[in-house]
């Protein structure tokens, strides 16, 4: 490409390099109106790239409307599609008990997230810079944050991408002065009542005059502690993997994502660093996040031995430890789902990951274990219409080859179910009631005996 801005030239280096953004892919852009983002949706735009700019009006300050005018009309006159959407941050920080600036920046992510999602964009562009970066590692020192904090800005994280950390905001803006392209600056970048703002301003000309490659020398240590960061997380991906104790193995997959136990006496045998880093990634997969005083707490509770618990931040994360086991899982809500098994013969959850389908069959496979996640029952004994649902408190039903009813709470704990795997499975109903609980046991009243004529064979299965 002949003619192209040295700056520009810079960027597209860069992608070539990391391939942060395949050409193929269409991005959703993030576009505020100030200068890294003005030469991050022009720059993409001259590269060849298929591009949305997404604008966010935050709701804070007058000017804020002139300024989604102009981001509209730049993006008109070089032929950028612009997308744009508005929220009420001081209202949002308000109900949120959080600062303008965190507030903000949620309110920013879900405004790109969701419109990503509607304009089925495959990636999100951020526009920040060097200069963002190593405010963060400065920012997140001093907070007293391990390796993943000093580790700075991620390049990419899910489906968010920020091609320009190797880029300043001084070159951003010298490219805007050069080109007479519009652009404004946010009041809140000096605003002093921002930590942020006053390490821009007075922490890192500071230490500037002290490190004059301050930048270089800081991203150097960035990536030093990413690579080390990922390197233990590993290391503690393999040390978990040593000390899980999933009691169903067959019904894993209704809670890979939101419950993962261990043995207790495995993970007490780990040096401190590795079980803190553990307790941390556990948490993280089923969507927790601990501060250094929980993990401190999970962490002793595992090495006592006392049986306790601890909520992660946010409330929607527990982490229970007994005797055997430790427990990290996601605070499930009851389901009141109900879903009826089609003409088809195929029920499928929308809540949770399973389909359960009913199909006539022979006889002659009709013994099969008691817990198994198939069974085959009398079509004549079955009332009305088949349909599932999760159990419910008082539940209950006369088991196979047994006289009297039984608590489904009962048959949940003697199969060995785990708390979320109890809330999440489903139990196959008629109108008379439960007929089968898969890798539970089946109702008496719909065996196969010598008179049946037509036989159902009942499945779970994870969805594809």
């Amino acid at each position: 490409m002949s003619g192209i801005h040295p700056l520009i030239a810079k960027l597209r280096d860069h992608l070539d390099e990391s391939q942060l953004i395949p050409f193929s892919a269409s991005v959703l852009v993030g576009y505020s109106g100030g200068a890294d983002s003005t030469f991050l949706v022009y720059a993409l735009h001259v590269l060849g790239y298929k591009i949305v700019a997404g604008h966010l009006h935050h709701g804070i300050r007058e000017e804020a409307d002139e300024e989604m005018a102009r981001c509209r009309q730049f993006c008109q006159e070089i032929g950028v599609p612009f997308e744009s959407g508005r929220a009420d941050v001081p209202l949002f920080a308000r109900e949120g008990k959080m600062g303008l600036e965190e507030a903000g920046r949620m309110a920013r992510y879900d405004f790109l997230n969701r419109a990503a999602l509607r304009l089925n964009t495959e990636l999100v562009a951020t526009a920040h810079t060097l200069d963002d970066h190593v405010e963060t590692v400065i920012l997140n020192l001093i907070r007293g944050a391990g390796l993943s904090g000093i580790s700075g800005i991620p390049a990419l994280r899910g489906n968010i991408v920020r091609p320009m950390l190797h880029i300043s905001r001084e070159e951003t803006q010298a490219f805007c002065r050069e080109m007479k392209f519009w652009h404004h600056s946010d009041p809140a970048n000096t605003d002093p009542a921002f930590a942020r703002s006053r390490i821009r301003m007075s922490v890192v000309p500071e230490l500037k005059r002290i490190q004059p490659n301050l930048y270089d020398s800081v991203s150097r240590l960035a990536a030093i502690a990413a690579s080390e960061d990922a390197y233990l997380d590993r290391l503690a991906a393999a040390a978990l993997e040593q000390a899980e104790a999933v009691r169903r193995p067959d019904l894993r997959f209704l809670t890979d994502s939101n419950e993962a136990p261990f043995h207790r006496k495995v993970l007490a045998g780990y040096p401190a660093p590795l079980l803190r880093r553990c307790v941390r990634l556990a948490a993280r997969v089923v969507g927790g996040t601990l501060d250094f005083a929980q993990t401190l707490s999970v962490e002793a509770g595992i090495r006592s031995d006392q049986s306790g618990s601890t909520t992660a931040k946010g409330g929607k994360v527990c982490i229970e430890w007994n005797r055997k086991e430790v427990v990290f899982r996601t605070l499930l809500a009851d389901s009141e789902e109900v879903v009826p098994i089609s003409e088809f013969g195929i029920a499928k959850s929308k809540a949770a990951n399973w389909v359960v389908e009913a199909r006539e069959c022979h006889f002659a496979d009709c013994d099969l274990p008691r817990r198994s996640l198939r069974a085959v029952v009398s079509k004549k004994q079955v009332k009305r219409h088949l349909y599932c649902r999760t159990a419910k408190p008082g539940d209950a039903m006369i088991p196979l080859n047994m006289k009297g009813s039984k608590k489904v709470s009962d048959m949940f704990r003697e199969a060995g179910l785990s708390v979320n795997a109890r809330k999440l499975l489903p139990m196959v109903c008629d109108g008379e009631g439960i007929i089968w609980i898969p890798g539970v046991g089946l109702a008496d009243r719909v065996k196969i005996t010598s008179d049946c004529d037509a036989a159902l064979e009942l499945t779970l299965r994870p969805q594809a």
